[in-house]
This record gives C-alpha cells, sequence and structure tokens, in this order.
C-alpha cells in the first residue's frame, strides 16, 4: 500500500538457492482458519504452497525464510523456524496477513 501511495517500485523478486535444511524444516501441513494448507518439497528441489482454497503457489525463496509466489508476486510466506521444524507461518495475500499455524511435528 506504501509502495502505491508513494508510486515506489516494486522490489526484485529473485530465486535464491535455499539453504541446506530448510526445505525440510519448513515442509509440512499448516491450519488458517480451517484450511489446510500444503507445503510440499518438489524433487525439483523448489518447494510448492497447495490449499484446496487457493491455487497452487510456486515459491520462490527470497532469504531469512521468507517466500514469493512465483504466480503472484502479492503473495508472500514468512516462516518461523526454531528447532527441527518451522511452527508456523505468516501469509500476506495481497496486504491480508493470515497466521499459518504447523498441524504436526
Amino acid at each position: 500500500m506504501v509502495r502505491e501511495i508513494f508510486d515506489l517500485p516494486a522490489p526484485d523478486v529473485v530465486d535464491r538457492t535455499l539453504p541446506k535444511g530448510l526445505a525440510e524444516q519448513v515442509a509440512g501441513s499448516y491450519l488458517i482458519g480451517c484450511n489446510r494448507l500444503v507445503v510440499r518439497h518438489l524433487e525439483s528441489g523448489r518447494l510448492v504452497l497447495e490449499s484446496t482454497e487457493l491455487p497452487d503457489y510456486h515459491l520462490m525463496y527470497q532469504g531469512d525464510g521468507r517466500f514469493v509466489a512465483d504466480e503472484d508476486h502479492a503473495v508472500h510466506l514468512s516462516f518461523q523456524v526454531s528447532g527441527k521444524h518451522a511452527r508456523s507461518f505468516v501469509m500476506s495475500n495481497h496486504g491480508a496477513d493470515s497466521v499459518a499455524v504447523r498441524m504436526e511435528d
């Protein structure tokens, strides 16, 4: 929203290399309300976010546990990783933020 007000260009989105082990830490099932979202680690090395409520999004790593959807750069995920697995992530979907909580360890 601030970008639109001040007519600033969108930041560059680059698909960075995932740090070793990060894909395994964030892959899993999460809940936003009663909606189930699944982050899968593909054989190609990329991550995909799957949901029955949203289209599938291939995720591009931006650094610091942050990802942007390849298909829609206004969809962002920020994972909170501690220990073996991410416990949650914040999903910003066109400016609307929601917290997704991991379903299993």
